[in-house]
């Protein structure tokens, strides 16, 4: 990772500046209070949305128009990027990353979540190793033991072994729930299998069999015993039918003769009426003219009184006689033809009833005559007396030949005797087939019991194997093993060949673990070869021992083979703590690590003897900071 270019709006003193960086040592000089040291802290509040100075509000530049804007151009893996990002005091922010030509689009926690991918870096770690914030360079040997340690993962890429026991200890949490599911499977089939043997083990399927073959014959005497029954009472219905046919035959015969005898005695007075019906039919004819007759004589009088009772008043002569007209003539009429109708009307009524009572009477004569018919054809019909009775003798005689057969049992009662034989029978069946089944499902439970046991050891296997793999891939395992090594060997050497530059001590790091953490601690061999933690020192000796160790530590993120190498070291203000003795013997050491890096920043007000490829200069112009 390589810093091309950075453009700063309103970010501290900073309204407009865009600086390109060479590559080489490149340094930032200026007096105090310019805004050296703002200009590379802007990289990181471009890269991770911070500043080292606090919040955001208070490197905004209120004095310069629109927002916080800082666009940082850098290369990494062969590749330049472009990061974008804005702030304003309302809150509103944006992020904005490209890779070559193209834009990475998403959410600000996707984009920032790929910036971190790249730059292969925390915030933390980044100004703990590789950036030395201003009187911040303690802040990798100042923090404490378990962050160190964690630090020291970071930069190393382990992260790699974090993911491969997070997906270890899944497949092995996966792996314990299996387990615990085949141990429930193999128990449950077990249980099944019991239960099956001991269901098994009651009878035998001999005795199965005999049971199933005495209930069969029983059913089938039963179904004889049954079927003789029903012949037998298909017989007696049989006779009791044809004996029924016969009962009802010399019943009919009965009655005809019952009536035939009961009518006998009636027949003269139905012979005196037939004489008399030819006059009875003839008068009653009469009658009934007469009173049509009467009844319309007295309609055509009635209609000529209503005609002489609405006449109206006339005045001259009288139409039909040629008289004078008399109103008190007609007033006369009138009356008269009222109380003519008054007369008239019952006279109408009477004729009426009579002419209906006439209706009724030749309707009554035509019923009797019906009548007189019906009983001069039974008249007729007790000649055939002789024939029914001499038929009634041969229907008794029949009826006496008749015999009704008894039913040897009750077939209701062998119905429910077969039912029952029928259902055992049936009983018996099943249970036999549920013996063989229960036979044949115990061969089956037995092999899935296997196949279980053997599924259950791979498991357990398995289990033991992952058990194994947590263990290497946890943070007492694998890693663990890879930063002891790196550093009490690489990382412990590249410290102690810069601070050999520096003076006679030596640094030793050791690496502690415990049941709830582990710890990287830091011991320096002084002067005497007396080991003493590295808090012990203070003042230029602990700066020296923090130079040594920070850059150590940079030069491990420009080797490391995994993630982003960190091809550029900040260092900011680190020269002022060191007096005229210390300070060629620093340049000498930075000196030395020019070919370590791409780009080396030297942020600076004190003079040096140092040579720079690229010199910045920073100044103040009223309140603002500018490059010169």
């Amino acid at each position: 990772m390589v810093i091309e270019k950075v453009r700063i709006q309103n970010y501290g003193a900073y309204e407009d500046v865009e600086v390109s960086f060479d590559r080489g040592i490149i340094g930032i000089i200026g007096e105090n209070g310019g805004g050296k040291s703002l200009l590379l802290e802007s990289i990181l509040f471009a890269l991770y949305g911070k500043s080292p100075r606090g919040g955001l509000g208070d490197v905004y530049n209120t004095a310069g128009r629109g927002d916080l804007c800082v666009e940082v151009t850098f290369r990494a893996r062969q590749e330049s990027v472009r990061v974008l990002r804005t702030w304003n005091s309302d809150g509103g922010s944006l992020l904005r990353l490209s890779l070559g030509d193209s834009a990475v689009e998403g959410a600000v926690r996707e984009v920032q979540a790929r910036i971190n991918e790249l730059v292969g870096l925390t915030y933390p770690c980044f100004i703990a190793s590789s950036f030395f914030l201003q009187r911040k360079s303690d802040l990798f040997t100042a923090a404490s033991a378990a962050e160190r340690l964690s630090y020291m993962r970071e930069i190393l890429s382990l992260g790699f072994w974090d993911d491969c026991y997070e997906r270890v200890a899944e497949d092995h949490k996966d792996r314990g729930a299996a387990v615990l599911r085949a141990i429930g499977m193999l128990e449950t089939q077990e249980a099944f299998l019991s239960q099956a043997r001991q269901s098994v083990g009651l009878v035998t399927e001999q005795q199965l069999v005999a049971d199933v073959e005495a209930w069969a014959a029983t059913v089938q005497g039963l179904e004889t015993r049954k079927d003789e029954l029903l012949r037998a009472r298909a017989k007696r219905e049989a006779a009791m039918g044809q004996e029924e046919v016969w009962a009802r035959q010399r019943d009919a015969i009965l009655k005809q003769l019952i009536s035939l005898r009961q009518w006998k005695q009636h027949v003269p007075r139905f012979l005196k009426a037939f004489r008399r019906s030819p006059q009875y039919e003839k008068a009653v004819a009469i009658e009934f003219e007469l009173h049509s007759r009467t009844i319309a004589a007295l309609e055509v009088r009635i209609e000529q009184a209503e005609k002489l009772a609405q006449i109206p008043d006339l005045q001259g002569t009288c139409p039909t006689c040629l008289q004078e007209i008399d109103p008190n003539h007609l007033d006369i009429v009138r009356r008269q033809a009222s109380q003519e109708l008054e007369n008239l009307q019952p006279l109408l009524y009477q004729a009426q009833d009579r002419r209906e009572l006439a209706v009724y009477a030749a309707d009554e004569y035509r019923g009797r005559m019906q009548h007189n018919a019906a009983t001069s054809e039974i008249v007729i019909s007790l000649q055939q007396a002789s024939s029914l009775e001499a038929q009634l003798v041969e229907v008794e005689s029949r009826l006496r030949e008749i015999q009704v057969p008894e039913v040897p049992g009750s077939v209701a009662q062998v119905q429910v005797e077969y039912e029952g034989a029928v259902a055992r029978w049936h009983g018996s069946q099943m249970r036999l087939a549920s013996h063989r089944e229960t036979s044949k499902r115990i061969g089956q439970l037995e092999e899935e019991r296997d196949v279980a046991k053997a599924v259950l050891e791979v498991l357990e296997k398995e289990v033991s194997e992952f058990f194994q793999l947590k263990g290497i891939f946890s943070r007492t395992g694998l890693s663990f093993y890879i930063i002891q090594k790196v550093i009490q060997g690489e990382l412990q050497t590249l410290c102690n060949q810069i601070l050999a530059t520096l003076s006679t001590y030596r640094v030793q790091f050791f690496l502690k673990t415990s049941t709830d953490r582990n710890t990287l601690e830091v011991w320096v061999l002084d002067d005497n070869q007396v080991a003493r933690k590295y808090e012990t020192f203070s003042g230029a000796e602990g700066e020296m021992i923090n130079f040594s160790i920070r850059m150590a530590l940079s030069r491990l993120l420009r080797r490391r083979g995994e993630g982003q190498p960190v091809e550029f070291v900040v260092l900011d203000e680190i020269f002022g703590f060191f007096d005229r003795e210390h300070l060629p013997a620093m340049e000498s050491a930075l000196a030395s690590l020019k070919g370590e890096f791409e780009q080396i920043f030297v942020i600076s007000h004190v003079p040096l003897q140092l040579k720079f490829d690229q010199t910045i200069e920073v100044r103040k112009v009223q309140s603002k900071s500018v490059i010169m």
